[in-house]
């Protein structure tokens, strides 16, 4: 029983690396991929501890295990927590702490661990293998603790949430004109980030107008102007999706709060998901590359998922946990370099049309923001520009424009495409959650005193629609996300959704402290139709 303890104990430490993440980012991960998470750190646990017993039985035959588990346990903590002690010792010294000194100290320390172990007598090593396995079940039951109390409280806020509970209440309708058709695929694509015209001209000085005249020319209306109502995208994603300002999300989570699990939520079981499919809808979910609310619905009939030969890095950095629990461990270097957003995910649109149900397909590209990946050709740049790195400099206003170039080409391409293949004319939304931010990249550290400039251009948001039957009319005037799919559901389907005012609120680090923007301070705004119900910005 106790070398099945010595065995086992290194992996409780991986474990508990996992779960100490996990902890401290509830509501961002789904439980399969945490479960997957935890599988890959105890197998890799497992390797070592097995190398380690080929390695000490090769220099000496008895009590194998009893020598093996400490070095096993060592290695796997220098494994795990590798990244937190580089941080740590930082602190003391810059120089010792680089990965040049680190990485072969590491390695000195555990080769003189070995020589140590192989020398000591079995009932020392029993003692302090006993010692380390209850240090590491410790640490793992606060994991488990630490993340089931995470679950728990998140498990409160949506019991008790109205905003979740409003999700199941019908929208009223009244009766749908004939003259609107059919039943019509439906096509909501957001490219994350995408400033609308005035915003590239009047910031980065991009005149070009190529990509709003081509879709003109197919039929889309674009506003004279488009805002979102929020600046991060959660926020903004759940309130389109669900066709509601959703400030008091405030009153049913602390303000102090960095959980995102509401939000989520409400954006995996968005209202015009459920609108559609007791509609006879199909829904299609073209997940993000990275964003976990965007990953996964449970209303999703179907899920596109990506074909390419599977690779350890993009493994790696698939979700959002696994590339921060990746970040920490030696194998940081491989999530450097930031995913690949899977262009091939506008080719499954054209193919959307081939399915004679109607269809609710909603895409999130995670282009054009940051990181930059692309060139205006959707090549891979040489050296990607990663979030880490993000600043407003001449190179990244550059960076950013040729990856509004290249999502311009694909979108184009993929509404030509959806089109061509349709049989009956379909409504194609082409949206951004927010602008750009280059006016200010730390917003986030101060929310109530942002300037005008940074209101104009983090709210200009792009926005497009194809709304065959006479549906584009409302898009022919200035508008606010919140208010699309209001648009969209009264026109063709009789819903009765009276457009809301046109607020807008800005928030930083504590995403749920809103501060409303002052009209009078979106001035390039002011020719807006919709009500304004914005309020002083304290």
């Amino acid at each position: 029983m106790n070398r099945f303890v010595d065995l086992i104990y290194p992996a409780t430490f991986a474990a508990a690396a996992v779960l100490r993440i996990a902890a401290v980012n509830g509501g961002q991960y789904r439980r399969s991929d945490l479960l997957i998470i935890l599988t890959a750190a105890v197998a890799i646990a497992a390797v070592v501890t097995g190398l380690t017993l080929l390695l000490v039985r090769a220099v000496r035959a008895d009590d194998v295990v009893e020598r093996a588990a400490p070095i096993a346990a060592l290695a796997v903590i220098w494994f795990f927590d590798f990244v937190p002690l580089q941080s740590a010792l930082s602190q003391v010294s810059w120089r010792l702490s680089r990965e040049v000194v680190l990485v072969p100290a590491g390695v000195l320390v555990l080769l003189l661990v070995i020589a140590w172990s192989l020398r000591q007598p079995a009932g020392r090593l029993r003692s302090l293998n006993k010692f380390g396995a209850i240090f590491g079940w410790l640490l793992l039951a606060f994991g488990v603790i630490g993340t089931a109390r995470g679950d728990v409280a998140t498990s409160r806020v949506l019991a008790h949430s109205a905003l979740a509970r409003d999700l199941s209440k019908p929208i009223p309708t009244g009766p749908q004109s004939a003259a609107n058709g059919p039943l019509r695929d439906i096509y909501l694509i957001v490219l994350d980030g995408h400033a609308n015209a005035r915003t590239r001209r009047e910031v980065l000085g991009d005149s070009s107008t190529a990509f709003e005249d081509s879709l003109r020319a197919l039929g889309f209306v674009i506003p004279p102007e488009a805002t979102s109502n929020y600046i991060h995208t959660f926020l903004s994603l759940a309130s389109l999706l669900n066709f509601e300002q959703i400030t008091h999300i405030a009153n049913e989570i602390r303000v102090t709060s960095t959980d995102f699990a509401l939000p989520k939520f409400l954006i995996e079981n968005n209202h015009i998901a459920r609108f559609l499919k007791a509609r006879g809808y199909r829904y299609l979910l073209l997940p993000s590359a990275w964003f976990a609310a965007t990953q996964f619905s449970p209303l999703a009939d179907s899920v596109y998922v990506d074909r390419r030969t599977f690779n350890i890095r993009d493994a790696l950095r698939r979700t959002e946990l696994r590339t921060v629990v990746a970040q920490t461990t030696l194998l940081h270097p491989l999530v450097r370099l930031p995913q690949m957003p899977d262009l091939r995910e506008f080719d499954a649109l054209k193919d959307v049309p081939s399915d004679t149900a109607p269809t609710f397909a909603f895409a999130h590209v995670m282009l054009p923001h940051i990181p930059y990946v692309y060139d205006s050709d959707c090549r891979p740049r040489r050296r990607p520009i990663t979030l880490a790195e993000e600043n407003d400099s001449p190179e990244q206003r550059a960076a950013y424009l040729a990856q509004v170039a290249c999502v311009d080409r694909m979108t184009l391409d993929a509404v030509r495409g959806i089109l061509r293949r349709s049989p009956t004319p379909p409504i194609i939304l082409v949206l951004a959650d927010h602008g750009s931010r280059f006016t200010d990249v730390r917003f986030y550290e101060h929310p109530e005193s942002v300037s005008r400039d940074f209101v104009k251009e983090r709210f200009g948001a792009f926005a497009a629609a194809y709304l065959p039957a006479g549906g584009d009319s409302a898009f022919r005037q200035p508008i606010t996300l919140v208010n699309v799919f209001r648009h969209v559901l009264a026109h063709y389907f009789g819903a009765e959704l009276p457009p809301l005012p046109a607020e807008h609120y800005v928030s930083g680090a504590r995403p749920y402290v809103f501060y409303p923007v002052p009209a009078a301070m979106i001035s390039a705004f002011a020719a807006s139709r919709e009500p304004s119900g914005a309020r002083s910005m304290p």
